[in-house]
């Protein structure tokens, strides 16, 4: 079960040359996604397990108790994998967030600083326009009209 959740969901991991902060944290997205769908399928089969384990008698336990330790310890070592991946599922899922949370900020800073930058120029140009018609007032020297 395991092996087809691996083959159908192979998300690009490494980014290509050419893409994009976002492009490349939607692909850690879907890895994100493929790695929940392959921890809900080792839950899956590690419930199987135990749910086999649970049905078998006391006899059978005590006769096959040396293969009953091992797969403790694989159910075990699976529940510690499992574990790790979905701490860094989460750790993963957090730098997302983060990183949209920055991408937000700096695009609100980038559309304020392009206002001002706006504004700034209009107001540039307004001072060049005065100053041309004051150093024309004075060059001819006439007087100075009422008005904007």
């Amino acid at each position: 079960m395991v092996v087809k959740v691996l083959l159908f969901s192979p998300p690009t991991v490494l980014s290509e040359a050419g893409e994009s902060l976002e492009d490349e944290w939607d692909s850690i997205a879907n890895l994100a996604s493929a790695c929940n769908n392959i921890l809900e399928a080792l839950s899956r089969e590690g419930q199987h397990i135990l749910e086999n384990r649970e049905g078998s008698t006391g006899t059978q336990r005590c006769a096959n108790q040396p293969q009953a330790i091992d797969e403790s310890q694989h159910a075990l070592s699976l529940a510690d994998k499992v574990l790790y991946l979905e701490v860094k599922l989460k750790e993963l899922q957090e730098d997302l967030q983060k990183e949209k949370a920055e991408k937000a900020a700096l695009q609100a800073e980038m559309q304020a600083l392009q206002q001002n930058t706006k504004r700034l120029k209009e107001a540039s140009e307004t001072a060049a326009a005065q100053l041309s018609q004051v150093t024309q007032m004075l060059g001819t020297g006439s007087p100075a009209p009422h008005g904007p």
